[in-house]
């Protein structure tokens, strides 16, 4: 093995998933809930990882949200 490498999986390449945003519930202060629809095939869900939201448009910076459950069946 390779120094520096303790057989670590690879880091996945980016998912460039659009959603579309069904829901913004501010649920204290600090934490907003936002529900997402998949436009397409739901990305790969890895938990404690983060996705950072941006509209396509550009007029509203991007922003990091935690991701705290795995999608649902129906997406």
């Amino acid at each position: 093995m390779a120094a520096g490498n303790l057989g670590a999986a690879p880091i996945p390449a980016r998912d460039e998933t659009r959603y579309r945003v069904i829901a913004i519930e501010h649920r204290t202060p600090a934490i907003v809930e936002v529900w997402l629809q998949p436009m397409d095939q739901p990305m790969a869900y890895r938990p404690g990882e983060y996705v950072l939201l941006e509209d396509p448009m550009r007029h509203i910076p991007p922003r990091s949200y935690s991701i705290a459950n795995a999608p649902r069946p129906a997406g």
